[in-house]
């Protein structure tokens, strides 16, 4: 009897050696660890960082962001301003019905025939007719509008006067530069007492009265005119007709 009970003491101690300790040992440090790492997951759950709650404050309370910013608050003067830049506007550039038709008045000048219509001989160009006065064959670079003498002679549109002269053949001379851009030459006219060079006249106005005209006597009592347009000669006759002269 005495010696089978050290024998079962020795095979107690076997089964529970170093290694079994040292193995409960780990099992109880993993599961501490768990337990530590649940605990902070549930921990960080339940309370919620205070980044989050921030941002939420402020974008769902607009009016407390513009208290705090006096300048981002609308004021009523807007609405006034806007209606003072209209009216400025309005002032800056008036509207006046009178103005387009003025200016219209002025571009639409009338013309005038500066004696009666009748010719009595042609504008010839470049191309030679028979001078009765003369006998012979030469150009004739203006038109002879047929009058009485004395008769008054009228701008035919506005201009100013740039030569007043006599010559030999023509008679009396009186040249003007217009507005339209021609030079009208009138020749056989007695110029007005008191019309001077640079004297500025409109359509109609009486610039003398008619005289003869000595190199072409033979064809009667009459005006000689001639228009230049950019320093060439037109013909007077269309030239009346295409500004509608009357």
């Amino acid at each position: 009897m005495d010696k089978k009970e050290p024998e079962k003491k020795t095979s107690k101690k076997k089964k529970y050696g170093k290694s079994f300790y040292v193995i409960f040992a780990l099992c109880m440090v993993a599961m501490g660890g768990a337990a530590w790492s649940a605990y902070s997951s549930v921990n960080d759950y339940m309370q919620p960082s205070v980044i989050e709650t921030k941002p939420k404050s402020d974008s769902t309370n607009p009016t407390d962001a513009t208290a705090d910013n006096p300048s981002t608050q609308p004021t009523t003067e807007t609405a006034p301003e806007a209606a003072n830049v209209a009216n400025q506007a309005e002032t800056a550039f008036p509207t006046d019905a009178s103005t387009p038709t003025e200016a219209t008045a002025e571009k639409s000048e009338d013309y005038f025939y500066p004696v009666g219509k009748e010719v009595v001989k042609k504008y010839s160009g470049v191309t030679p007719v028979k001078s009765e006065t003369f006998g012979d064959y030469r150009t004739h670079n203006g038109t002879d509008f047929k009058s009485e003498e004395d008769a008054s002679v009228h701008m035919i549109t506005t201009g100013t006067i740039q030569a007043i002269k006599t010559d030999e053949i023509m008679g009396g001379i009186i040249v003007t530069e217009n507005n339209d851009g021609s030079v009208i030459t009138y020749c056989g006219v007695e110029p007005s007492e008191g019309l001077k060079i640079g004297a500025h006249l409109s359509a109609g106005d009486v610039i003398g009265n008619l005289g003869k005209i000595a190199g072409e006597e033979k064809d009667g009592i009459h005006l000689h005119l001639e228009i230049s347009v950019d320093g060439k000669p037109v013909n007077p006759e269309e030239f009346l007709n295409n500004n509608n002269a009357h």
